[in-house]
């Protein structure tokens, strides 16, 4: 690997590659494999992106009726060219000598509500995956073969000739600006999470109450540079995929991310916001659930359950991980009791929340959801079984969704549905996938 780029101020390839996360080392070495030399530009210190310190799961739905069940905003087509081609892509891994074993997501205590396919990666002993080792791999296979891996190098602008086609980049490294000419240009930056600008323009003004579980590098360079040259945009641009993130005192960092969510762990707890309202149902998963969390005071999250969820098996080793991260629990012998220490401690309010807690009960003994202002789909039960317990959350984003406008080849478009010519997205730099 070439490390930062330095001293180098016009550079030719066939193809470049804007970003290092699995999507970027995928795109450089299938290029290599058709014969093209590459070049590889990383912002952060190394090769992976958040793919690196992700769970490590590559899954997607069994065909595409289930993923229009829970994309139904998504472009089909692409939805199409995701589910057709992933057999391929695993296929692929392998001959780059990347383990995958077949993954069940029920261990977790949560089932995607559509048939899905899905592998784990660099599965080890203690069962966890171990994605470092596979993006390590790919970029070992990179470089072996030739490709140049520039880190701490960012795209700033794509360049276009006479005609309009996008034939490089010109890129921010330690040294200063550089030019990178290419046939073909591939942007796959991750996304623009880690931007606070841009997640104020698209996420509102609480934004900034998000906690970023993902690698901080991942700050929408490059789709603000392809914006520039008249690509079109794909949304939504309101939504992401994220999880419920306990709040601070509470510290999740970047390699502690993929562990430190309650996800549905704890099935029976009902979830209010500060005034002490449900404002969710919260049988919908946790990555569905959190696009409302941006959206009420101070994007704040409280999560009450009973010692019957705590003493699951599941949710127990759950509320262990959490804890080890130094997140405060609040713990009292009746909902009287936990409601006002939640109204002294985090400023819920205690009237309206026993209130609530009250008209959620009486739902539940009489087995019928619609007597709530947000019914419940599933898992309506009393919460009658003490200690009570609460924890607070906040809004925990890990990819946008929304990005560059595509086709089902990956050539971004213009706002007409045009191929700009020489460039291309992949990831979560390209929009109209998930929604």
């Amino acid at each position: 690997m070439d490390a930062p780029m330095t001293d180098i101020p016009t550079l030719q390839t066939d193809v470049l590659v804007c970003g290092a996360g699995i999507a970027g080392l995928t795109a450089a070495r299938t290029a290599q494999e058709a014969g093209a030399r590459v070049i590889v530009l990383e912002k952060g210190p190394e090769t992976g992106g958040s793919s690196a310190v992700s769970a490590g799961i590559v899954w997607t739905a069994r065909d595409l009726e289930g993923w229009l069940s829970v994309q139904p905003g998504g472009d089909p087509t692409l939805g199409k060219a995701l589910v057709t081609t992933y057999p391929e892509a695993i296929q692929w891994l392998r001959t780059q000598d990347v383990r995958l074993d077949p993954f069940e997501f029920g261990e977790s205590g949560w089932n995607p509500p559509f048939p899905y396919v899905a592998f784990q990666l660099e599965r080890r002993d203690d069962g966890r995956s171990n994605p470092r080792a596979a993006m390590d791999r790919l970029t070992a296979n990179i470089a072996g073969a030739g490709g140049r891996i520039f880190t701490e190098t960012a795209i700033r602008t794509f360049v276009q000739d006479a005609a309009g086609r996008v034939v490089g980049a010109e890129a921010q490294g330690p040294n200063g600006r550089v030019r990178i000419n290419a046939g073909a240009s591939v942007m796959a930056t991750g996304g623009f999470q880690g931007s606070p600008e841009l997640r104020a323009r698209y996420f509102g003004p609480n934004s900034d109450r998000m906690i970023l579980r993902a690698n901080p590098y991942s700050t929408g360079e490059a789709f603000q540079a392809a914006l520039a040259i008249g690509a079109g945009s794909a949304g939504p641009f309101g939504r992401f995929y994220g999880h419920r993130v306990v709040a601070p005192p509470a510290v999740v960092d970047f390699p502690s991310f993929p562990r430190v969510h309650l996800g549905g762990a704890l099935p029976g707890a009902i979830l209010v916001n500060l005034r002490g309202e449900r404002y969710v149902d919260e049988s919908e998963s946790d990555e569905v659930s959190v696009h409302a969390l941006p959206h009420q005071p101070e994007a704040l999250g409280f999560m009450i359950y009973s010692e019957a969820d705590a003493a699951s098996q599941i949710g127990s080793a759950a509320l262990e991980t959490v804890r080890s991260v130094g997140t405060e629990i609040l713990e009292g012998p009746s909902l009287d009791a936990i409601a006002q220490q939640m109204s002294t401690a985090w400023g819920v309010a205690r009237a309206p929340l026993l209130a609530t807690i009250a008209a959620y009960n009486a739902a539940a003994d009489a087995g019928d959801p619609t007597m709530l202002p947000i019914p419940r789909a599933s898992d309506l039960q009393p919460l009658t079984q003490p200690p009570f317990y609460a924890i607070r959350f906040l809004p925990g984003i890990t990819v946008t969704y929304g990005g560059v406008r595509i086709d089902a080849v990956s050539q971004v478009l213009d706002s007409t549905g045009r191929p700009l010519g020489g460039l291309y997205a992949a990831g979560a730099d390209a929009g109209g996938i998930y929604t």
